[in-house]
């Protein structure tokens, strides 16, 4: 037990749970302070001192930490994107919106190259732009797909790099790596895939 001296305990915390345990809402989350909740169904959250978890209100806690509440979120998120693959959905498995992308030049500097709405299928990740040409990117021939800090997730796809960064505080990014490489091992594409996600 230590103690956290800090007013901001929740800040950023949907970086890392991105599924809601109440009604499995994906990227779903607003933090402010020491709290936070689901835009979806209101399931509220207080962060104590020591880093514990309990609720807001009425209602029972479904994790009183991040440790039991992230390996439940892995296994039941992999699970929603296997079923969705299984059941060949061609219907985006989620968007993250109102997205800053970057691509390199070519002297390697990434550079802004427009807003856009990113989706992920179960076979393509789809870049919509709002002011030119859409980009799509085969999860075949995907190289790498890589979460980051501050919402960043890295993209490298034929030789060439992306950033995808949200406008907005607490877009998962890990949702991303963990839904790709669950897709990856349907198509066989092993290789590809990071050893830390238990698939």
């Amino acid at each position: 037990m230590k103690k956290i001296n800090s007013d901001s305990r929740a800040e950023y915390i949907n970086h890392a749970l991105y599924l809601c345990p109440n009604c499995l809402s994906i990227d779903s989350f607003v933090a402010f302070g020491n709290d936070f909740h689901c835009k979806q169904c209101g399931y509220s959250i207080h962060i104590d001192d020591y880093g514990f978890f309990s609720r807001n209100g009425n209602g029972n806690v479904h994790f009183d930490n991040i440790r039991d509440w992230f390996n439940w979120e892995e296994k039941t998120f992999i699970q929603i994107i296997l079923e969705e693959y299984n059941r060949q959905n061609h219907e985006a498995l989620f968007t993250d919106k109102n997205m800053r992308i970057y691509k390199n030049n070519l002297s390697g500097k990434l550079v802004e190259i427009g807003m856009a709405n990113v989706s992920l299928y179960i076979d393509k990740i789809i870049v919509d732009f709002f002011d030119r040409e859409s980009l799509e990117f085969n999860l075949c021939d995907l190289q790498t797909i890589n979460p980051q800090t501050k919402e960043r997730l890295e993209i490298y796809y034929n030789k060439e790099a992306y950033r995808v960064e949200g406008t907005q505080p607490g877009v998962s990014a890990l949702k991303w790596e963990v839904a790709v490489n669950t897709i990856w091992k349907e198509m066989g594409l092993d290789s590809k895939m990071v050893p830390y996600i238990r698939i």
